[in-house]
């Protein structure tokens, strides 16, 4: 896994499909075996994208595939999220040990 600062060459096409999404304002995007960002990390932040690469195998080919369902289908798209979520919280469940800042993360989390 690797990450880089600077927005993906397919970025025109999620934008033409997301037009909500916005780089400069700090969306991520996980494909192949890349996390590309604009700003640093938080780790709980790698956690959410790890989980996508792992949902496409770490694979360019495969990620095309996933990226393609991933704009097309609603449905694949929440549970991915939804798993990409879990274990975002998880984690931070497991590392922060601090009730407000899980419910403070619950908070922002229902409001996207």
């Amino acid at each position: 896994m690797k990450i880089q600062y600077k927005k993906p060459w397919f970025y025109f096409i999620l934008k033409r499909f997301f037009p909500i999404i916005n780089f400069e304002k700090g969306t991520k995007i996980a494909f192949g075996n890349t996390i590309y960002a604009k700003n640093r990390l938080t780790s709980n932040e790698v956690m959410h994208e790890k989980t996508h690469l792992n949902q496409q195998h770490h694979l360019a080919l495969f990620g095309i595939y996933y990226l393609l369902r991933y704009i097309t289908d609603k449905k694949f798209r929440y549970e991915k999220e939804l798993e990409a979520y879990r274990n975002q919280y998880q984690f931070i469940k497991n590392t922060w040990n601090d009730s407000e800042m899980e419910i403070a993360f619950l908070v922002k989390l229902s409001k996207e």
